[in-house]
């Protein structure tokens, strides 16, 4: 009886350091954790996102938090507007000539698409909000006339920290 409450013992230390070591692995290649495909992360791995982002020069992480906010990572997601994929692309108006079922090919679309939307605007924000509302309506209305999905929108990625909490319009209606 002894040794099996030792052992229960042992079990249960090695297991702590199992996690232990789990949290404190890399995340590139996907941990055991990440092995859910309709997890963001396990995307943003999958398709190497963190190289594509430094290709573009682009934000940390801004390409998993787009997953995550238009699609929450399921590759079959499709919006109300026609939004579609892990990136929430829309065919034949965004411009995407490409299979919208190829992940990859559409990250690295979106990566392009957001690489130039901030050469353009001038700044990650603005780039942002004229991937949500599009480019003619960020151009002709301007930042401030966004509509609040937009500017809930970009309240996302300042919580996620892609944008800083002072940028153009910070002060938004919180509703």
């Amino acid at each position: 009886m002894l040794t099996k409450k030792l052992n229960l013992e042992t079990f249960i230390k090695k297991s702590n350091l199992l996690d232990e070591a789990l949290h404190a692995m890399p995340v590139n290649p996907p941990s055991i954790v990440q092995q859910n495909k309709l997890n963001p992360s396990y995307w943003y791995h999958k398709l190497n996102l963190p190289q594509l982002e430094q290709d573009f020069d682009l934000p940390n992480k801004i390409l998993l938090h787009i997953i995550d906010i238009e699609s929450k990572g399921n590759p079959n997601a499709e919006s109300n507007m026609g939004a579609k994929g892990l990136f929430g692309v829309i065919p034949g108006k965004s411009g995407f000539k490409g299979d919208i079922n190829n992940p990859k090919e559409t990250a690295i679309f979106v990566a392009k698409t957001l690489r130039y939307l901030i050469d353009y605007f001038g700044s990650v924000e603005k780039a942002l909000a004229a991937y949500n509302w599009g480019i003619g309506n960020l151009a002709k209305k301007g930042l401030h006339n966004a509509p609040n999905q937009t500017k809930h929108y970009l309240n996302f990625f300042r919580q996620k920290q892609i944008l800083p909490n002072g940028s153009d319009i910070n002060m938004l209606n919180k509703d």
